[in-house]
This record gives structure tokens, C-alpha cells and sequence, in this order.
């Protein structure tokens, strides 16, 4: 799984490998450049001030492992795989070569990568109705909040959708009941495999009928179209998960996979969303800071991923005096509910899968009828499942321009498709600035030694000697101060280059919507 999360931007210098932490790094087939920003030169460490961003988020991989025999854990633990900071501009080209290179360094090792999973925006709509009928709040309804899933539990009742289900609501009734399918096939854990299985599909074909009936319509403008149907991520997703889930019964049916597999609610990204709670949580009752930089993360997710061992490690001990970790009372119930309501496939054949896909193309002709939608694909001949899932395959695969399907390592300055225009302004001559750094790094004799010119003599607090420990020389910068030697720390001299002191929101909706850009 992988996501990312705010950070301080701030810039510290690591002294066990010797380069500063806090930049943006540049992307070589979507992998960060490792390392990239350590050098000796207090003038490069400048320029670098000036000419590379500085990381906004912190971006964070996991691992979550399929259990292969019987145990006493109720389910695997994930761990941490790689970190690293970044400004949060990135395309789908650079996505897609980092996953594919997961993949093949995992296959190297042979270790079989099932699937990969990240988090996607839901969205939300408005209604109006008494709260004695629907127990709503203004938070539930509000647009603001798109992480909000227990608001999104609430919007998805029975009794809302009761309320809905009337004539002049009933686009709004479909919307929230389809996201409620989505609730049924992909969070909930006690849902039987095969009934995600229909809902998926449900989901699926409902969402190719409506986008469908707008692609035809004559009479919108493409902005009025893309207003009227969902977001592109959001669609996308709900085509992978289903395939994905559909791959992944058919491989445990035939032995392929085990039967831990499909419980597929596990595989999210709230795994990585679970390590930065921990993370923003390490700091103990003597501290009421949660926010950390780039840094500071690195350092936390050693002593989580030490923790996570011991616990994975004491869970699956069948001993008396295991450690015992206090959990909350709600996760300690959905895990007892989980370990009674384990997932079974009973055998099933692919005949009995597209006699399954078939009902559920019939049951989304139901839904969609209510809005009449049926009617514009009668009349275009796409009232057939075959008709109209060849018809969305011919129209997204006209409108796309990079063929993601093949990884050419000469073609890492290839411009993607259009939703990721506006994240390469950052990327331009970066193996060239790349190069270049290097020689200044490895040419110790062409360093240009720094001057500074200040009214001060002395230095206190501030890590600049006259001399230092040979044994620490990497640590140091060698600089002119007043025209005489001195040597300055790296930290010291990040933090006398760093021109603002950036703070982060404690309130996870308010760090979410933060709008201003940290300097």
C-alpha cells in the first residue's frame, strides 16, 4: 500500500549518512534519486536553497503479507518498506514505473505482489431532510471533509435512503446507494466473497451506463459532462478493484493464492494511514506536538517497525507470558468479529463467475432505468453488456496517450496524459543539474570556498569552530568568516539558510485543507 501525509517542510542534516533531509529529490522512472542531496560545499548547499523545492508531504510504503497456514494472529501485520519525502508533484507515468519496479524487485527475491492499493477521494453529496428521520449532522453533509468515512457510513443508511427513494430524489437515491455497494464489497468484513463479487460488478456496470449516456449526449459541452459524472479517479478505481477482486478469487479457487487472500478489506491504504497516526503519536504525554518533518518521520518508523515485530512476534506465541498490547475496545471488537467471520470460497468454476457478472449487468439495467438512462443506450445500441463494455474499452482507449503498458528506460522525460500537466514544472534538466552536482561533490579540489561577512565575533549556540575533530570532518562545512578559517555544522548551516520556520495544523481536517504553501 502507499500514501502520503503533510510534513513540516524543514530541512535537517543526517549525520550517519551524511546529506540533509528535507529536500524535494528527483524522480528517475518514478524512484527517488538516493542520496542526492550530500555534499561539502556550503555555496552547493545554498544553491539548493534556491533551486529545489522543499517536501510538503512524506510518502510512506507498505507491506501487508498473506498469512499461508493456520495461526493464532487474526490477521498479518504490515511493515514498512520505504519513505521519502516529496513535493507532492508527481504524474501517473512516475506512479506506475515505481510499482512496476516494486513488482520486479519483489519477484527478484520471489516474493509474488498480489496487487497494490492507495487511497482515492470519495465525494459527497448534500440533502435536506429532518434530523429526527436520518440522525444527520451539518458534518456529514458538508463537502469540505473528504476523509470522513464514518459522515459517509451515515449518508449510506437505510434510513436515508429510505427518505431518498422518492421520484424527485432519485438521482441522488442511485449515487448513495451505489457508494453504499461500495461500502458492502470493499470495508465491510463481513461481507461473503461472492456478494462482493455482485456488488462489485453492480458498480461497475452502473457507473459504464451513466458515463455511456453522457458520451452520446449531443447537447453537453465535455466541462457539463465531466460536472455529471464522478471524478476519473473514482471511476478508474472501481474498475481495478473489481478486476483485481475477480483475479484474485479465481487464483485462490485454483490453489494459486491462499484462502487468506480474500480478505480483501485488508489490503488498503489504511495501513500506511494507521503508521502515521503512530507516528504523529510517539512523542509521548510530555509533548503535545504531532506534526514532524521529514526527519523526524525517518527516526519514528525505526521504533515502529520495532514494535510492530515484537507484536506480530507476541501474537502469534501460543505461551503464557507473551506481551500482551492494549487495544481499543473497538478494534479489539472488530477483530473478535473477525476471526469468527473468516472468508471461504466454496469451489467455483468461471461459469458460474459470468453467470454471476450477468445477473449483476441485468440488476444495474434496474437501477439505471429509474433515471432512464436505458433509454439513451436502447436507442444507441449499447442495451447489450458485450455492446457496452466494447464501447467504453473503444473510448478510453482513444483518449489515451501513453501506453502504460510498456516501461522504456530511455523514456523517463516523456510527457504523460493531461491530468498531470501541472506537476512537471519542477522537472525540467534534472539529469543534467544531476550530473553536475555529482562532479561538484566527487571534485573536492574545485570547491569554492564560502564567505561570510558579519558584525559578530563570537558564536555562541551556534556549532561554528575554529577547529574540529578530524574523525567528524564530513560533518562540517569549511567556510570564511571575516576572512578567517571556520567550520560550521550542516545543521547549523541549514538552519541559517532556512528563511521561514513552517508549522502544520494539529487538526487532521485543517492540515488536510491547508492551502497556504510552506516556504
Amino acid at each position: 500500500s502507499e500514501d502520503c501525509t503533510r510534513v513540516i517542510s524543514s530541512i535537517s542534516y543526517d549525520g550517519t549518512n551524511d546529506c540533509f533531509i528535507g529536500f524535494s529529490s528527483e524522480l528517475i522512472n518514478g524512484l527517488p534519486v538516493t542520496n542526492q542531496f550530500k555534499t561539502d560545499s556550503y555555496s552547493e548547499l545554498e544553491t539548493w536553497f534556491e533551486e529545489f523545492d522543499k517536501s510538503t508531504h512524506v510518502n510512506a510504503h507498505l507491506i501487508e503479507p498473506l498469512l499461508t497456514k493456520t495461526s493464532s494472529l487474526v490477521h498479518s501485520r504490515p511493515y514498512i518498506i520505504s519513505a521519502y519525502g516529496t513535493n507532492n508533484k508527481v504524474n501517473s507515468i512516475d506512479i506506475f514505473r515505481k510499482w512496476i519496479h516494486i513488482y520486479n524487485e519483489c519477484k527478484n527475491r520471489k516474493i509474488n505482489v498480489v496487487g497494490f492499493s492507495s487511497d482515492c477521494d470519495p465525494r459527497y453529496l448534500k440533502s435536506n431532510h429532518p434530523k429526527i428521520d436520518h440522525n444527520l449532522v451539518k458534518s456529514d453533509v458538508c463537502p469540505r471533509d473528504r476523509q470522513n468515512y464514518s459522515s459517509c457510513l451515515k449518508i449510506t443508511s437505510d434510513d436515508v435512503l429510505n427518505l431518498l427513494n422518492r421520484r424527485n430524489t432519485k438521482a441522488t437515491f442511485v449515487y448513495l446507494y451505489i457508494l453504499k455497494l461500495i461500502i458492502l464489497t470493499y470495508v465491510k468484513k463481513d461481507t461473503d466473497i461472492l456478494t462482493r463479487l455482485y456488488y462489485g460488478w453492480i458498480i461497475v456496470f452502473s457507473y459504464r451506463m451513466w458515463w455511456s449516456s453522457l458520451r452520446i449526449e449531443q447537447n453537453l459541452s465535455q466541462v457539463e459532462k465531466d460536472n455529471q459524472f464522478i471524478t476519473k479517479a473514482a471511476w478508474f478505481s472501481s474498475e481495478i478493484n473489481i478486476h483485481c477482486l475477480t483475479s484474485i478469487i479465481i487464483l485462490v479457487s485454483s490453489g494459486h493464492l491462499p484462502v487468506y487472500a480474500l480478505n480483501t478489506y485488508l489490503f488498503s491504504s489504511q495501513a500506511c494511514e494507521a503508521t502515521f497516526r503512530s507516528a504523529r503519536s510517539l512523542n509521548g504525554t510530555f509533548s503535545s506536538i504531532t506534526n514532524f518533518s521529514v526527519y523526524e518521520f525517518m527516526n519514528k518508523i525505526e521504533k515502529i517497525s520495532i514494535l510492530n515485530k515484537i507484536k506480530s512476534t507476541e501474537e502469534s506465541s501460543v505461551t503464557t507470558c507473551s506481551i500482551k498490547f492494549p487495544i481499543h475496545h473497538k478494534n479489539r471488537r472488530d477483530e473478535s468479529s473477525t476471526a469468527t467471520n473468516t472468508q471461504n470460497l466454496t469451489p467455483i468454476t468461471i461459469t458460474d463467475m459470468e453467470k454471476i457478472i450477468i445477473k449483476t449487468y441485468q440488476k444495474a439495467q434496474i437501477i439505471m432505468n429509474e433515471l432512464r438512462l436505458t433509454e439513451t443506450l436502447k436507442k444507441n445500441g449499447l442495451d447489450d453488456c458485450k455492446k457496452l463494455s466494447s464501447f467504453v474499452f473503444k473510448e478510453l482507449n482513444e483518449r489515451s496517450i501513453v501506453d502504460y503498458s510498456f516501461v522504456d528506460d530511455d523514456d523517463i522525460e516523456e510527457s504523460s496524459d493531461d491530468e498531470a500537466d501541472d506537476n512537471n514544472d519542477n522537472t525540467s534538466q534534472s539529469l543534467d543539474t544531476d550530473d553536475e552536482s555529482n562532479e561538484n561533490v566527487l571534485d573536492n579540489d574545485d570547491l569554492d570556498i564560502h564567505h561570510i561577512v558579519t558584525s559578530k565575533e563570537t558564536f555562541q549556540g551556534m556549532k561554528i569552530y575554529e577547529q574540529i575533530d578530524p574523525s567528524k570532518k564530513n560533518h562540517y562545512f569549511s567556510i570564511f568568516i571575516n576572512n578567517k578559517q571556520k567550520f560550521i555544522h550542516k545543521q547549523t548551516a541549514a538552519r541559517l539558510l532556512t528563511k521561514s520556520e513552517n508549522t502544520l495544523s494539529s487538526s487532521r481536517l485543517s492540515r488536510v485543507q491547508q492551502t497556504h504553501r510552506q516556504q
